[in-house]
């Protein structure tokens, strides 16, 4: 089960959601868009794990990555 919700602000548009084009680092790569949230229910349980991750905060990004066989 995973819910989220967008992170917003005092300069973010109404209905909006806090994107970064272009964002520094490794995570993304050239012209992708970084959007932050909280997740308000985030739980899964399999293969030995159990995570639980209420309340916290994460970053989703789209990976358009491939191989050397693509």
């Amino acid at each position: 089960t995973a819910r989220a919700e967008a992170l917003t602000g005092p300069t973010t548009p109404e209905g909006k959601r806090v994107q970064v084009h272009n964002p520094p680092g490794a995570e993304v790569g050239p012209g992708q868009t970084a959007t932050w949230g909280v997740a308000t229910a985030d739980r899964a349980e399999g293969f030995g794990f159990k995570w639980e991750w209420d309340g916290r905060s994460s970053k989703h990004f789209p990976f358009d990555w491939s191989g050397p066989d693509d």
